[in-house]
């Protein structure tokens, strides 16, 4: 995904997280990004990204759970122990290793 594909489905995913404080993480978002413009160092634009995949994973990853909560929890007609459950689990690969070059802190 492009930089801009990942920011618009930040922003897009970030109208629906379970969140209070949703309207300030919003805002935080895009002040950030707003500051990744400015970066002209190779090794900070992959870091800038890697915080960009990473924030788009944990907000797909919260999507999927909402639509697994707010599914209907009534038994499949074909097998009666198949209740509320992902058909299609997200993989869980780390986007953050420490031998990647562009690890970052937190």
């Amino acid at each position: 995904m492009t930089a801009k594909q990942l920011y618009r489905g930040i922003l897009m995913m970030m109208r629906t997280y379970p969140s209070k404080n949703r309207a300030m993480i919003r805002l935080s978002v895009i002040e950030e990004v707003s500051q990744w413009k400015k970066v002209t160092d190779d090794l900070e634009k992959l870091k800038a990204m890697k915080k960009m995949r990473m924030l788009y994973g944990h907000l797909n990853m919260w999507d999927e759970k909402m639509k697994e909560v707010y599914s209907t929890d009534t038994p499949d007609p074909e097998d009666k122990w198949k209740t509320n459950t992902v058909d299609n689990p997200l993989s869980a690969r780390d986007l953050n290793r420490k031998k990647d070059k562009d690890f970052v802190y937190f």
